[in-house]
């Protein structure tokens, strides 16, 4: 089974996905698109609060209850070429907090990407250099 990158809220569902155009780095944005049927989804929309201009915001996976979200991204202040960072929603608005780099424990010199939440939300899985990590989520 295929889980794709959606949130479920009281407003409907929702799509979210990176694109970028072919010049290079910087070019990868966050984007949502509403579910308008089955099949269909509308026209997409880059999500403010998740991306940095002139940096890569990319790979965006939502949880399973669509109350977080964890992307790559190569803004600054990271430890690496590409780090790690979560976002929570902020209640049904389809808005998102601030997002917040996962820390040292996951991000490293190397360059993490491809993020996702286990179905609980307690794990998250990710690569570096070719190698899939996971790290469980600290408690208390």
């Amino acid at each position: 089974m295929v889980r794709t990158p959606s949130r479920h809220t009281p407003k409907g569902g929702f799509l979210y996905f990176s694109s970028g155009d072919a010049v290079g780095v910087g070019t990868q944005d966050i984007y949502v698109s509403k579910m308008v049927s089955a099949i269909q989804f509308g026209a997409p929309a880059p999500v403010a609060e998740l991306n940095v201009a002139g940096y890569d915001d990319f790979m965006p996976n939502v949880s399973r209850n669509g109350r977080e979200i964890v992307f790559a991204s190569s803004r600054p202040g990271g430890f690496g070429a590409s780090d790690i960072y979560t976002a929570t929603a902020v209640g049904n608005s389809g808005r998102w907090r601030a997002p917040v780099n996962v820390g040292p424990s996951v991000n490293t010199l190397a360059g993490e990407s491809r993020p996702s939440l286990s179905a609980d939300g307690q794990r998250l899985y990710f690569g570096r250099n070719g190698d899939i990590f996971v790290s469980q989520r600290a408690t208390g």
